[in-house]
């Protein structure tokens, strides 16, 4: 059943956990772009397209299907436990013998040990997923939290220590294996559960029908959303992909600490709401309504101001990667839309629907990147930008609509409010930038921008839509009790 405390407390610490974790990443990962040449970071995101895509069936889709499952018996832990330490095992062997055949593929020699090195990353997802989905299903983010803090803080400074011995690409390797050990073991200590020495086919068999959804769903999904990396990889080079991954870590961040906090909440509490429809739409609508809320002007102030940052935060030399980073956060404001669509349909129980549209999806973004990444990673970005959000998003509203029965324009007029205020915060920024962008530098302008425009922003809601202000102080007055 759902509670609004629970619910709020588990908003609080899953925040806690990707805004801590991901302002600790990058603040690292600022410190290491400053450090490292872009090869360094190139090199890298070409060995993470193996070691990601092969991260995708490491624990089968168990960890959805624990999660969603409303009737969880103690043999299915045991059962996914034990599966996902045997692939896990599986999959890090794999790893080290294919890792010279991953080189030749891009024709770079020095991925290989690379490669072999980051696998052993399997074995430690494979000891530790079911213990993550135990917690997540719980809400009990705060332990997933201190493990994530604590993990990706030692990650990077491991990181940050061999880059100022002059390890280069090694440092950035060192950093993911530390963080990842370390995860688990942390994992491993609070979780409070422990399997026993038990499988069984008939309950392998009842998260494995969900979870071969969750698989090709995820499938799916990575060539979509890392077919970029791959394609530019392989016809411009490690350094192009440097700056890329550079734009496209911003992306990420920005997503973690605003999308992905409410999407791990959004799952079990969906789950929970099955039966319930109407209180299903009422959160469903009130949490697009926050979220929007919290992330257009984030992701507009990006677009306004994308080169400034570039230069003040990673310096000159990143300068490339600027262009790239805008095109991308303009998708970031429509990803917002799309957020909750997905993880209100995975919560009904219906991963096929929406994976006939990744597959769909798929095969345009693959084919766009063909065609763009002759015109360099601009071109390729705004492929994404058109493809996924332009063409892709009204498949996904009247999915929705025809799942949960919610009505499509009743979803997107749940986005006026930040639309609105986003509209003066919009404008007070650009005043700002034509007006002053010769008084200052750029350091003085980033923060002028940011607390002008943000304290504006913050006061046209309270002006014109005091009751969502009213909602928003309230949740807020929750997270900081519970």
């Amino acid at each position: 059943m759902f509670k609004k405390e629970e619910a709020v407390k588990g908003f609080k610490w899953s925040a806690i956990e990707k805004w801590g974790g991901s302002l600790i990443s990058f603040a690292i990962f600022i410190v290491l772009a400053r450090l490292l040449e872009p090869e360094s970071f190139g090199l890298v995101a070409m060995a993470s397209v193996f070691i990601a895509f092969v991260s995708l069936f490491l624990d089968q889709g168990f960890q959805e299907a624990i999660i969603q499952r409303s009737d969880l018996a103690e043999e299915h832990l045991d059962t996914a436990f034990w599966s996902n330490m045997c692939f896990g095992s599986l999959m890090t062997v794999c790893g080290l013998l294919s890792a010279k055949y991953i080189a030749l593929l891009y024709r770079e020699p020095r991925l290989a040990p690379i490669v072999s090195y980051l696998s052993l990353s399997f074995l430690f997802t494979g000891l530790s997923s079911t213990q993550k989905a135990i917690l997540t299903r719980r809400l009990e983010f705060k332990h997933l939290a201190v493990r994530s803090l604590v993990s990706k803080l030692a990650g990077g400074l491991v990181g940050i220590g061999c880059a100022l011995k002059g390890l280069g690409v090694w440092s950035l390797v060192y950093q993911q294996l530390i963080a990842s050990a370390l995860s688990f073991l942390l994992l491993w200590r609070v979780s409070g559960w422990h399997p026993k020495l038990y499988f069984s086919y008939t309950h392998f068999r009842d998260l494995f029908v969900f979870g071969i959804s969750m698989i090709g769903h995820k499938i799916v999904n990575f060539i979509d959303t890392r077919s970029d990396d791959f394609i530019i990889a392989y016809f411009l080079g490690p350094t192009v992909l440097g700056y890329y991954r550079v734009a496209y870590r911003i992306f990420q961040v920005l997503n973690s600490l605003i999308v992905g906090v409410v999407s791990t909440v959004a799952l079990p509490i969906f789950s929970s709401l099955q039966k319930d429809t109407e209180k299903l739409e009422q959160i469903f609508d009130q949490g697009s309504r926050f979220l929007s809320i919290l992330s257009f002007p984030v992701f507009i102030f990006i677009i306004l101001m994308g080169t400034e940052i570039i230069q003040v935060v990673f310096g000159n030399i990143w300068e490339p990667s600027a262009p790239v980073m805008k095109v991308l956060a303009f998708a970031g404001v429509l990803h917002v839309i799309l957020t909750y669509n997905g993880t209100l349909i995975i919560s009904q129980g219906k991963p096929v629907q929406l994976l006939k549209i990744r597959i769909f999806s798929t095969i345009i973004t693959v084919l766009s990147y063909l065609v763009a990444v002759r015109w360099g990673i601009v071109a390729v970005a705004l492929a994404f930008v058109i493809v996924r959000y332009l063409l892709i998003a009204p498949m996904h509203f009247r999915l929705l609509h025809q799942i949960s029965g919610m009505g499509i324009r009743a979803r997107i007029f749940q986005y006026r409010y930040a639309g609105a205020a986003s509209l003066g915060f919009l404008i007070t920024i650009l005043c700002i930038k034509y007006y002053a962008h010769n008084l200052m530098n750029n350091y003085w302008l980033l923060l002028v921008s940011i607390i002008t425009g943000f304290a504006v922003y913050a006061i046209s809601l309270q002006k014109f839509f005091p009751q969502t202000w009213v909602e928003i102080v309230d949740y807020a007055g929750l997270a900081l009790k519970s």
